[in-house]
């Protein structure tokens, strides 16, 4: 089963807002579609983990920054995450630790690889992360 598969079979509203810009960056070809799925599967962790900080790979990273320069960015996220603001994201940080967490989430959950280049950043969605 693929990362979208699962994410619709466990929450299919969740999987429906996805639909619109999952599209979008498909179009744009940029990025393959499997940095993009990994991508929105991280967007499903944080969903469904109040107060995950992720540490992406460097591939779903650079899925997320061209997220970002896109207008409907904040539209997007306030559609998956409604009142609980926005995806943010902190280039700086990550560590080793937290890397190995969100991969060992991303696995169990999605029964796939996650990747062994963890980018130097955290994503996490803000007024959950933890103080």
């Amino acid at each position: 089963m693929n990362i979208l598969a699962i994410i619709q079979a466990k929450n299919p509203a969740f999987h429906q807002s996805l639909q619109s810009f999952l599209a979008r960056m498909e179009r744009s070809g940029s990025y393959s579609v499997k940095a993009i799925a990994q991508y929105a599967g991280l967007l499903f962790l944080l969903s469904q983990n109040p107060g995950l900080v992720a540490v992406p790979t460097d591939a779903i990273d650079n899925v997320l920054h061209q997220h970002m320069e896109q207008p409907e960015f904040a539209q997007d996220m306030a559609l998956l995450f409604g009142d609980r603001a926005v995806a943010e994201h902190l280039p700086g940080a990550g560590s080793e630790s937290g890397f190995a967490k969100t991969k060992a989430l991303f696995e169990r959950e999605f029964q796939t690889d996650y990747g062994n280049h963890a980018a130097a950043c955290e994503l996490f969605i803000k007024g959950d992360r933890p103080s």
